[in-house]
């Protein structure tokens, strides 16, 4: 019997900068290849391709399909199922909530989150209409959905009455706890948070939570990573200015997985005030290295931080000032949470992951 090969849309991966999303993506294909070497998975990719500097797992190959632009989402609804076709896969596995128009092998569908209808995140009418388009081709043509949170379940089941398929909940994975003793520098504490232009992220509420409690911590600092945008950083720099806080906030913009570790290893905590999140995977990241987490109340982070502290009221923001400040200067709380947060981390393993993942792949071709 021919081993399975698996076609998947790996678009959020193959680029210059993989967020989260393709960051997952990666994580689980390994994981799934150390499950069962046998299987054989094509990551397909646009021309973001050539820029994605990356390694791929051994077991899986890359095929940039390179059109020169994107008419009728020619690249999802024509050449990658015809592409996945020719080249002897067996499954499609579309993994950014959505799916070709033509699918012409049994498909899975993995829906991450329904940002782009539920949220006015900043996007176009066309960009928000693309999404929907792309979503219901997947509920008519998925043969089983996966969804990466109860979350993400609800509001897929409340939005489209037409699903008739089975919605599996697979949550992302964590790793195990790897610096149960964190490192923090005496001289100059931080507290790490991930901004970007997205409104959903926060980014400015973040800023403000901080700049309210800065007086009170004056060694205190706060690390914002991932803001690209000129426009934003120059809107920053400017708020920072005019509270005299520039050297108390650090931009360092998009950073390498290896630094990003070292950033959020040696923090105080995260701050994940996010209003909506399909996932929050962040949060787990940060927990698995020995860093409290300070996260929003909203939408799925709570799945994550289930029996533990750690959420917050985002519509008291005294209410995270305090979290804040508390968790920054008293190390017994710090050591409590870190503590109590890491309990959570047997619910998230990769390897279940990969199991639970593997067995729809299985039923469906």
């Amino acid at each position: 019997m021919k081993p399975l090969r698996i076609a998947v849309d790996a678009r959020s991966l193959l680029c210059r900068e993989p967020r989260g999303e393709g960051k997952s993506l990666l994580r689980l294909y390994q994981e799934m290849l150390l499950v069962r070497p046998e299987i054989e998975a094509i990551f397909f990719g646009d021309h973001k391709t050539r820029d994605f500097c990356g390694e791929l797992p051994t077991g899986v190959q890359s095929c940039m399909v390179d059109l020169p632009g994107d008419r009728f989402a020619a690249w999802e609804n024509l050449y990658f199922p015809a592409l996945a076709r020719l080249k002897g896969c067996r499954i499609l596995h579309c993994t950014s909530s959505g799916t070709p128009r033509w699918c012409p092998l049994p498909t899975v569908m993995t829906v991450h989150d329904l940002i782009p209808i539920l949220v006015d995140d900043g996007q176009t009418e066309q960009e928000k209409l693309r999404f929907a388009t792309r979503l219901k081709h997947g509920i008519r043509n998925a043969r089983s959905i996966i969804t990466v949170s109860h979350h993400t379940k609800a509001d897929l089941q409340r939005n489209f009455h037409e699903l008739k398929q089975n919605v599996e909940v697979i949550h992302w994975g964590g790793e195990p706890l790897s610096m149960p003793e964190q490192s923090i520098p005496d001289a100059s504490p931080y507290l790490i948070a991930f901004g970007g232009g997205a409104k959903r992220k926060n980014t400015d509420f973040t800023l403000e939570r901080f700049i309210a409690i800065a007086p009170r911590a004056p060694e205190l600092r706060l690390m914002l990573v991932g803001i690209s945008n000129p426009r934003q950083r120059t809107e920053i720099i400017q708020r920072l200015e005019r509270c005299q806080l520039t050297d108390r906030v650090i931009l360092p913009g998009f950073v390498s997985e290896t630094e990003l570790e070292r950033l959020v290893s040696h923090a105080c905590a995260l701050l994940y005030l996010s209003q909506y999140e399909g996932f929050g995977l962040p949060v787990l990241e940060a927990i698995s290295r020995g860093v409290p987490v300070i996260a929003a109340d909203r939408t799925s982070i709570p799945e994550i931080l289930r029996g533990v502290p750690g959420c917050v009221p985002l519509d008291v923001p005294h209410a995270v000032e305090e979290a804040m400040l508390s968790i920054s200067t008293n190390s017994e709380l710090r050591r409590a949470w870190q503590q109590a947060q890491s309990t959570v981390l047997p619910r998230f393993a990769w390897r279940d992951t990969a199991i639970r993942t593997l067995a729809v792949l299985d039923a469906c071709h």
